[in-house]
């Protein structure tokens, strides 16, 4: 809060994000990497009873991905997020995604 000087809730001090692409012919790739720094949030005991305010913990999150063009009207890809299987609460009682990979098929008429 710029008028007080306070720390606003779920609004990190630190978060960035960097991403790298490269395409080769009909094969491209991304690779990305967000970090969210540690904030305050509203937290939960074990049992789910509200505990007050506290700072909890920063996480990062990786996603890498790949498509191969078929031709010009579908193309195959693979993404997997969350590849470290980083175990994080975007916001504090909520857990985020764990590791998953996703197949799939583009077709644009």
């Amino acid at each position: 809060n710029a008028a007080t000087g306070v720390a606003l809730a779920r609004r990190p001090e630190e978060a960035w994000s960097a991403a790298l692409a490269a395409e080769h012919g009909a094969f491209s790739g991304q690779i990305s990497w967000r970090q969210i720094g540690s904030r305050l949030d509203t937290t939960y005991d074990d049992f789910g009873f509200w505990a007050g305010t506290a700072e909890v913990e920063a996480y990062d999150v990786v996603r890498a991905s790949a498509a191969w063009a078929v031709n010009e009207e579908v193309k195959l890809y693979i993404a997997a997020d969350n590849v470290l299987d980083e175990t994080f609460e975007p916001v504090n009682g909520f857990a985020g995604a764990p590791a998953s990979v996703l197949l799939g098929i583009r077709v644009t008429p």
